[in-house]
């Protein structure tokens, strides 16, 4: 977990290691801003998975006879 912290704490140039370097909220921000970048990629992971589901059901699909 530090070297997470360390490794936030370099790009956004914060010590978040010291909680008096930190305002009250700021840890609040960082828990929706990731909490938001894991719901994004879940929901890009799930319509992927739609589209191949899709994709395998119209594969799977018999074809139909010509009368």
């Amino acid at each position: 977990m530090q070297s997470i912290l360390d490794f936030i704490s370099g790009i956004i140039g914060v010590n978040l290691s010291d909680p008096h370097a930190l305002p009250f909220a700021a840890p609040l921000v960082f828990a929706s801003f990731f909490a938001f970048l894991i719901g994004l990629v879940a929901l890009i992971w799930l319509e992927r998975e739609r589209v191949r589901d899709e994709q395998k059901a119209l594969d799977n699909r018999q074809p139909t006879k010509n009368r």
